[in-house]
């Protein structure tokens, strides 16, 4: 890595990684503190990534696709629904997330990247580490320039796209603006 590379990175920033296999868990954490010299915390717990994410203490999400154990308003919801949730909301919208997935079928990168809002896809398993650690210094880099770092401008030409009328919050009314079938009925 060159020096000005290294200069905008920020010292052991962490990354969080949502994943239900414990095995996978060790594999990133071990990717990612001995390549990469990032914190690394997990966590499958819905309500905690939200705080975890919200508190600014996360730099970047590694995001499994498919969660078996995580709920939400006692609905099952997969790390599409979660990274959905995540962007929609004003405080973490700008979080990098990188999807990674087992299911590396044909048009799941475009249809995963859309449907959730992430930033990246990676397939399981990692099979080039050093790849994989760059994609991540990728988006950790440090932007000088607030309006370039938002995912969707280009140049300065193109401002930021107005934010939605609708802001969700960290209650149910985030459930019921991602997915009105996930209403309480009780």
């Amino acid at each position: 890595m060159s020096e000005q590379m290294r200069a905008t990175l920020e010292p052991n920033q962490t990354v969080l990684v949502v994943e239900d296999d414990p095995v996978n868990v060790r594999i990133f954490q071990k990717i990612l503190k001995r390549r990469g010299n990032f914190n690394a915390v997990h966590s499958e717990n819905v309500l905690e990534i939200f705080e975890l994410t919200a508190s600014g203490a996360i730099d970047l999400v590694l995001m499994d696709v498919s969660l078996t154990n995580s709920c939400y308003d006692n609905q099952s919801v997969d790390g599409l629904w979660i990274a959905k949730a995540l962007k929609c909301d004003p405080h973490t919208q700008n979080l990098p997330i990188i999807l990674v997935t087992a299911n590396a079928m044909v048009g799941d990168r475009e249809r995963f990247l859309a449907e959730s809002g992430a930033n990246d896809y990676v397939s399981k398993p990692i099979i080039d580490q050093s790849q994989f650690v760059e994609l991540i210094r990728k988006y950790l880099t440090v932007n000088p320039d607030p309006v370039l770092s938002h995912p969707s401008v280009t140049s300065l030409q193109d401002p930021p796209p107005e934010p939605s009328t609708q802001t969700p919050h960290r209650s149910d009314d985030l459930v019921h603006l991602l997915d009105p079938s996930l209403r309480n009925v009780s």
